[in-house]
């Protein structure tokens, strides 16, 4: 979302338009401080989504994703009473909240579900914690499993986000294809062995990133780029009266200035108080065919309220509601090189601008 402020500019001027996107971009400080620790993610793993009824949200999400959710060991979450926990493929976890009253309670919508957190991929799970502790976010809990280490931290410090950071030894995805195939064969099940989502679904392949509202757009960026270890891009003022800064892990921050602004309509009216309703508002997915996405949302009766197409990427954002009960973003757009490549073209790019 962050190129859509030179939408006009990119239909009229292609080349000095991308070069301008670029440099716009790029950030124009480093990660971090030197002399603060961070905790070095390396990729958001999995957005925690909040429900009431595990059963009937893992259908609902899997109908519309057309994906496949698998039961897994709460590791992190059993001290703050879940469970229950399920994932597919494409990044969504669903942890079954008990309706008690207590701080996870209080993030759930009165619907029943809510996008509450966020799973960061960490390299070392001691230095994080104590990376955490330096930026005086407080640790809820810590807990070891057979397969990860997880550590979960307080929400009301990191403007309604529940942070959590993983560790665990990642497959190459071939070889977790070849997992998933044999634990098909274990339990029985039928399916294709690669990825064909049914034409029911909006096809999803990953969370591409997330959208937060916050009330602090600066302290939010600020703290998250100094205790993730990433480069922001921002805050920028924005159409619409609100502001937007997001970095490469793909944590978007947006804050609306007046009670009138757009932005306000997408924010739920969270039973925390103590949160304020920031937190986390609608959830990026990446899909394979955008069309077949807008077809199928509009055979459920969902309408987007804002769509934007460009030679680069379409996207369509869907307001919280609905089956699954929290808000959504489609975008499809085509990744054309590796990363390494990107940032050497853009490298050779500016320097041909200077």
């Amino acid at each position: 979302m962050i190129f859509d402020r030179f939408a006009d500019i990119l239909a009229k001027t292609r080349a000095v338009a991308v070069l301008l996107l670029l440099v716009f971009a790029w950030p124009s400080s480093p990660a971090a401080a030197q002399d603060e620790p961070s905790v070095e993610a390396s990729a958001i793993d999995h957005v925690i989504i909040g429900v009431r009824d595990i059963d009937a949200a893992s259908g609902a999400f899997a109908e519309l994703l057309g994906t496949s959710f698998y039961s897994i060991v709460p590791v992190g979450m059993t001290p703050l009473g879940i469970a229950d926990m399920r994932i597919d493929s494409s990044g969504f976890a669903l942890a079954e909240i008990a309706d008690d009253g207590g701080l996870l309670s209080r993030m759930i919508d009165s619907d029943g579900h809510a996008p509450i957190g966020l799973a960061f991929r960490v390299p070392n799970m001691d230095r994080a914690v104590t990376a955490m502790a330096a930026h005086n976010i407080p640790l809820l809990a810590r807990e070891s499993g057979t397969t990860r280490e997880v550590a979960i931290f307080d929400p009301r410090a990191t403007y309604g986000v529940l942070v959590a950071l993983v560790t665990y030894r990642a497959n190459y995805p071939v070889a977790n294809s070849d997992i998933a195939g044999l634990w098909r064969q274990r339990e029985g099940l039928e399916g294709p062995g690669a990825y064909d989502p049914p034409a029911s679904s909006i096809g999803a392949i990953e969370v591409d990133h997330v959208l937060i509202y916050v009330s602090d757009i600066d302290g939010a960026t600020s703290l998250f780029q100094r205790f993730l270890g990433s480069s922001f891009s921002g805050p920028h003022d924005r159409p619409n009266n609100h502001r937007l800064s997001v970095d490469g892990l793909g944590v978007e921050f947006i804050s609306a200035a007046g009670a009138d602004a757009r932005i306000n309509r997408l924010v739920r009216e969270r039973r925390n108080g103590d949160l304020s309703g920031e937190g986390i508002d609608a959830v990026s997915v990446r899909v394979g065919d955008y069309r077949q996405a807008m077809n199928v949302l509009a055979a459920r009766g969902v309408e987007p309220f804002l769509t934007r197409n460009t030679p680069v990427r379409d996207v369509a954002l869907v307001a919280s509601g609905g089956e699954v009960g929290i808000g959504f973003e489609i975008i499809e757009y085509d990744a054309i090189v590796h990363p390494i490549a990107a940032l050497e073209m853009l490298h050779t790019l500016l320097e041909d601008n200077r």
